[in-house]
């Protein structure tokens, strides 16, 4: 934080350049321990309020943590995430596709002050059997806590930790917070899978409920992104994609889409080389039989990223698997480029604007036509599946399928045919 201050203090006193501003400020941000990104919304606010930041640099500097952080916002009645957009030409909306308005009224910023887990600090003891070592990192709704499982053993050991998510202090005042929290932990008990983060228990300390869940090595994908500022290759991507696909596919089997799917939550062992995706907070059933029999709907929460939230998303539709497609081909696109294929426009102002990915020139043509056909903003048009995804992605084009392999020993039959009725003519 202390070096965030700095960084913004050296570029409001004009010692640092737009172009060094950048440069700083993306490496701070792009080596762990992950800041806490609400914190940093807040000083620049603050900074913008009290007249010490101009609103020209404010959006500069908001801008470049926007680029650096995909932050799940919550939609209010107040606030709606689609002002302009949803005017937007050929956009047309049916008596079952209206935006749907929250029934309750609640507009609390989701921005945090800093010291507002005062609460929560390393050495204090959770539920009994938990001892908090260091805060990881913070989301829109949650803040996230290493910590030593006591049961397991008081030393502080890889095997012995666990991660335990708590509802940060803005998130705690939505009058649904709690069941968000109770919804989450049930969908990952259905979600068994190797590629998704396991969840252990739901507890209760002072007032303070928490999740259990299990601790990741590795780095986020956002911070990998990061790190491989032109892409990678597609046969260095394939491992991560197929991980992040499984996933994904495995929670659409079970009736769930995550909605919420981005660099932020997935996470990257480069050592053991996999993937876990994480965050089904605000993830719903799709299949309206199989919806959870409760009064709780996370679609209640509006929350979403705009970068990676399907059109349908932004104007309130019924959830389906299709809007995890358009994510997954939107985070793919990243991986081989290291940049959002639409410059983190939201999909209503890429319909809006027509806006196309630029091509990769190290993909082959049906590769490329896979990443748009995914990224196709009308849900219509994108690819039915994860698992469709993926084939046309991967696809094995070569001479030895059988059809082409016909085709080929027909072309040179029909050759000799020619040439050996020139030889004859003659």
């Amino acid at each position: 934080m202390e070096e965030f201050k700095t960084i913004v203090t050296d570029f409001i006193n004009q010692k640092l350049d737009y172009s060094k501003l950048c440069q700083q400020l993306k490496s701070r941000l792009a080596q762990p321990p992950s800041p806490n990104y609400p914190a940093l919304y807040h000083h620049l606010e603050w900074l913008h309020e009290h007249s010490q930041l101009s609103s020209p640099n404010y959006l500069t500097l908001k801008a470049l943590l926007d680029e650096c952080y995909d932050r799940t916002i919550l939609v209010t009645a107040e606030r709606p995430i689609l002002e302009k957009s949803v005017a937007a030409p050929n956009v047309l909306l049916n008596n079952d596709s209206k935006p749907s308005v929250s029934s309750r009224s609640w507009s609390k910023p989701v921005y945090g002050s800093a010291g507002e887990e005062e609460l929560l600090q390393a050495g204090r003891e959770i539920g009994g059997n938990y001892r908090l070592i260091a805060k990881l990192g913070e989301g829109g709704m949650g803040v996230v806590w290493k910590a030593v499982d006591l049961v397991q053993g008081e030393e502080e050991l890889l095997e012995n930790c666990v991660a335990i998510k708590f509802l940060n202090q803005n998130f705690k005042q939505h009058p649904d917070a709690l069941e968000a929290l109770r919804s989450e932990f049930r969908k990952y008990k259905k979600l068994i899978h190797p590629n998704i983060v396991r969840a252990y228990h739901l507890g209760r300390d002072q007032g303070m409920v928490f999740l259990v869940m299990e601790l990741l090595t590795g780095e986020s994908l956002r911070t990998f992104i990061a790190n491989h500022p032109k892409g990678v290759s597609l046969a260095e991507a394939k491992p991560l994609i197929i991980g992040m696909g499984k996933a994904l596919q495995y929670a659409h089997q079970q009736g769930i889409v995550h909605l919420d799917f981005k660099p932020t939550n997935v996470f990257y062992d480069s050592q053991s080389q996999e993937i876990k995706v994480i965050d089904f907070g605000i993830a719903r059933r799709f299949e309206e039989s199989k919806r959870e029999n409760t009064r709780y709907d996370p679609g209640k929460l509006k929350a979403l990223t705009e970068c990676y939230a399907s059109l349908e998303m932004l104007l309130g539709w019924k959830p389906d698997p299709r809007d995890d497609v358009y994510a997954l081909a939107g985070v793919s696109y990243e991986l081989l480029t290291g940049k959002h294929p639409f410059a983190k426009k939201p999909a209503a102002t890429v319909k809006e604007n027509k806006l196309i990915p630029k091509p990769i020139l190290r993909l082959r043509r049906y590769q490329f036509q896979a990443l748009l056909h995914g990224l196709a903003v009308e849900r219509e048009n994108r690819t039915i599946s994860v698992a469709e995804f993926l084939a046309e992605l991967f696809a094995t084009r070569s001479w030895r399928s059988p059809l082409r392999w016909a085709t080929g020993i027909a072309l040179i039959l029909l050759l000799m045919m020619v040439v050996a009725n020139f030889w004859m003519g003659e």
